[in-house]
């Protein structure tokens, strides 16, 4: 049987994302590096949902993301 080359290697993408990721959010909180993937998993930038937020509460941004961020697994 012949070995075929590579065109996609999965563990060096998957490195390479955990890696970035490390780096995002070394200076992240727990409740922040949630809501970070809460944002990607729902599509919506968290700088623009902060904004829209801030506007209707008044409120900070930060607030704002608090008082919304929903658990990520509700079975608990």
């Amino acid at each position: 049987m012949k070995k075929s080359e590579k065109s996609f290697d999965a563990v060096k993408m998957m490195r390479e994302i955990r890696d970035k990721l490390s780096i995002q959010f070394r200076d992240m909180s727990f409740g922040e590096q949630k809501q970070y993937i809460q944002e990607r998993l729902h599509g919506r930038p968290m700088k623009s949902r902060q904004a829209e937020r801030s506007t209707q509460t008044g409120s900070s941004p930060l607030a704002a993301a608090v008082v919304d961020s929903a658990p990520l697994n509700s079975s608990r």
